[in-house]
């Protein structure tokens, strides 16, 4: 599949979000809501989760939300993050460009972690013996793409891509530190997901963690995972992090070196949550408070 230089793909239409193509937009959402839950979402009176996160997506479309951007530009939120809990759990950032030609892949300290502004979920660990050529190629793709167009998320649609190369953070597991993903509402984490890099567990477990029956990756291992040492450290960032917005996930890696701030994403999986039992649908929309679905949509 071939891209465009703003990384739209040839085979879709150009139809940029805006309000004018809010209505298209919004059709869009709604029908693969209704393709991959069987359902309709009722985005007049949500009660579901997966209903609230339909309907936020739309709206910020429709607002051309400017806070969800720059807190989802991965070079952008450490500035909004340092100013809100300063910069100690900020990891080191050894580079960021905008070409990857510019990028000093080979003289960079090994091992490093290669991420963009822009993406969602995709990294590599630079070792050794990387080959530099493959991940060159693979960068510049990745900044070909606007992720928009794939994931209808409009918080990616305008950040700039840039490349960020970053310090290595350490724990006793050899694929790189657990990544604790707390599922917050305005200011309340309720509960913590954790993942690794390889993505292949995905427990999850209450504030006191102890775990509870969510998952939703279906192929996902069934672990056990003990407690991280920082634990209230993180619950405390949590808090402070995402007050003000009705929902967000908010990561961070507890490492040897320290806690640091992974990233916040409004809508994980794209929106789209493949629960073990639909009871958690309602559950987490419980927690998505009274006060409305929208967020911090006119920036």
């Amino acid at each position: 599949m071939r891209y465009l230089r703003n990384g739209m793909r040839r085979s879709l239409p150009v139809r940029l979000p805006s309000r004018e193509n809010s209505d298209y937009y919004r059709s869009k959402l709604i029908c693969r809501y209704t393709n991959f839950y069987g359902r309709q979402p009722n985005l007049d009176n949500p009660t579901l989760f997966s209903e609230k996160l339909c309907k936020q997506m739309i709206e910020i479309i429709v607002e051309g939300s400017t806070c969800q951007t720059e807190l989802s530009d991965k070079v952008n939120a450490r500035k909004i993050i340092e100013k809100i809990v300063g910069d100690r759990y900020l990891n080191e950032v050894y580079w960021v460009g905008d070409r990857v030609e510019d990028a000093p892949l080979n003289s960079m300290p090994y091992p490093s972690v290669i991420k963009t502004s822009h993406g969602s979920g995709g990294n590599f660990i630079l070792r050794a013996n990387s080959d530099l050529n493959l991940i060159r190629r693979k960068l510049r793709n990745w900044l070909a793409v606007n992720y928009f167009f794939d994931s209808l998320e409009y918080q990616y649609y305008q950040i700039k891509p840039q490349i960020l190369v970053e310090r290595f953070l350490r724990d006793e597991f050899e694929d790189g530190p657990r990544d604790y993903r707390f599922f917050c509402f305005d200011g309340k984490p309720f509960c913590v997901q954790v993942d690794n890099n390889s993505h292949s567990i995905n427990p999850f477990y209450d504030l006191s963690w102890n775990k509870i029956g969510l998952r939703y990756r279906e192929r996902a291992m069934d672990v056990d995972v003990a407690a991280p040492k920082r634990l209230d450290i993180m619950i405390d960032l949590a808090k402070k992090i995402s007050a003000g917005h009705p929902f967000v996930r908010v990561d961070f890696f507890d490492s040897l070196e320290g806690v640091y701030f992974c990233e916040m994403t409004f809508a994980p999986v794209s929106g789209l949550f493949k629960f073990n039992n639909s009871e958690w649908d309602r559950i987490l929309g419980d927690q998505w408070g009274v006060g409305g679905v929208s967020s911090g949509l006119s920036g």
